[in-house]
């Protein structure tokens, strides 16, 4: 092999450049930063930047929560894990509690010439919508990739104002929520916090969980969920969503426990729109979900429930079993079905973003 290495000059390019390639992919090493506002949007692309630390490089927080939130406490949590760059409360997320001259100095701070990448959690919202058009004053920037925070987008807020390079997106429905002139500025790499439910193991469950997404006033659920337990024997039990407490009234019914321990014990599942649900349909747990606008997300899942009564609940939960295909369908169009490799399509494909 040594011999003809020597004798044939291409092969001997060839061989030049494969340890070249080899050498630039063992040295390279990431810098990244993540802009956040609040724990859900982080928490949903976590294994990523943990995995960015993990096998290049270094990931660190910008961290502007609104002051008032309820998850400010586990982004707190969340923050203790990762060095922060910078921490600000804000009032709101608006101008009138951050100007865009003062996020610029805040980015002038943050972003210096080591930062390859500042990821965006919120790619709708102020001030992560107003980033791109600071950065692009600068001499120097790091490329800004925006990242899907939940199922339900505006994606015409997203079409009319693209304020990224690139945008990582759950699913193959959310590409073609893209305008076509975007599309080959997005990459679908699934949903990463997916990957935790690898090595869960999902128990037979003696109880109705219902994960709240604050769009549903509790109180016109109560009587439904009592018809419930008379139906099933099943009581409901609510996980708050992390930046709406549930109120007092319902503690009888609010669990604290871990949202994935949660699910994994509960029988089956109810929700408006949480990407929560997906974890449910991950563990095996039949989920419904109640009318509001977030159910243009889950266009196509046939377990909608179009009342609220306990009759229509329970009738959508037994269409899951006829119509079982149309799940498998559904997850294969939002994360790309039932794998555990998404943090892995995430770096490969933010690798290959940087390298091009």
């Amino acid at each position: 092999m040594l011999l003809a290495i020597r004798r044939n000059p291409l092969s001997k390019i060839r061989t030049a450049l494969y340890f070249l390639i080899i050498k630039f992919e063992t040295d390279f090493s990431m810098q990244a930063l993540v802009l956040t506002t609040n724990f859900r949007n982080f928490d949903n692309w976590e294994p990523l930047f943990q995995t960015i630390i993990k096998e290049s490089g270094s990931c660190e927080i910008l961290s502007l929560p609104f002051r008032g939130d309820p998850s400010v406490v586990r982004m707190q949590e969340i923050e203790s894990r990762y060095s922060v760059r910078y921490r600000q409360e804000l009032s709101g997320l608006d101008e009138s509690a951050i100007t865009n001259e003062q996020l610029s100095e805040i980015l002038q701070f943050c972003c210096t010439d080591e930062i390859d990448v500042l990821f965006l959690c919120d790619v709708q919202s102020y001030p992560s919508r107003s980033v791109l058009g600071i950065l692009e004053t600068f001499q120097k920037r790091p490329k800004v990739i925006g990242l899907q925070h939940g199922l339900f987008q505006s994606w015409w807020l997203i079409n009319n104002n693209f304020c990224i390079d690139h945008l990582f997106l759950f699913g193959d429905r959310h590409l073609q929520m893209l305008a076509p002139t975007f599309r080959s500025r997005a990459s679908v790499v699934g949903l990463p916090k997916l990957d935790r439910l690898q090595n869960y193991i999902a128990m037979p469950g003696d109880y109705i969980a219902y994960l709240d997404q604050n769009v549903i006033d509790l109180a016109t659920l109560e009587n439904s969920f009592s018809k419930l337990k008379e139906i099933t024997a099943l009581p409901v039990r609510i996980r708050e969503h992390p930046q709406y407490p549930v109120s007092k009234d319902f503690t009888q019914h609010h669990s604290d426990s871990d949202i994935l321990e949660f699910l994994a014990q509960s029988c089956w599942v109810i929700t408006p729109h949480s990407t929560g649900g997906i974890e449910a349909l991950y563990l095996n747990k039949p989920l419904v979900l109640l009318p509001n606008a977030g159910l243009t997300a889950w266009a196509g899942y046939p377990g909608i429930a179009w009342q609220l009564d306990a009759q229509a609940i329970f009738a959508a939960k037994d269409r899951l079993t006829i119509y079982s295909n149309d799940v498998s369908q559904f997850l294969d169009d939002v994360v790309g079905g039932i794998r555990f490799d998404h943090t892995k399509r995430a770096l490969e494909a933010l690798t290959n973003y940087l390298h091009k």
